[in-house]
């Protein structure tokens, strides 16, 4: 860490990612958004599975059921809570794998 006092270059800090934490940056925003675009099809595809419908993060996407009344409100509550709960782990994920005062 004492080799980043002065600062560090962006290759270092790539080295540095993947050495602590096994994550590789992207270079481009391409990447990012491939990841991203990965990710959301992911839980789309496990979301037809009937029963694993109701607990993914997808199911708030579906706001039609809510405005023609076919479904309760309280059909979301489990989606809710698991979303709040990833985004909730996600960002304290977050905080030491970006935290560049140590970088």
């Amino acid at each position: 860490m004492s080799e980043f006092q002065d600062g560090a270059t962006y290759p270092q800090i790539k080295e540095y990612v993947l050495e602590h934490t096994g994550l590789k940056v992207s270079n481009s925003n391409t990447g990012v958004l491939a990841g991203t675009g990965c990710t959301v099809l992911v839980s789309y595809l496990i979301g037809l599975i009937p029963k694993a419908k109701e607990y993914l993060p997808t199911l708030l996407m579906d706001g039609n059921s809510l405005i023609y009344g076919t479904v309760e409100a309280r059909s979301y509550v489990t989606a809710i809570y698991i979303t709040v709960l990833l985004s909730v782990v996600c960002l304290a994920i977050s905080f030491p794998v970006f935290n560049k005062k140590y970088l």
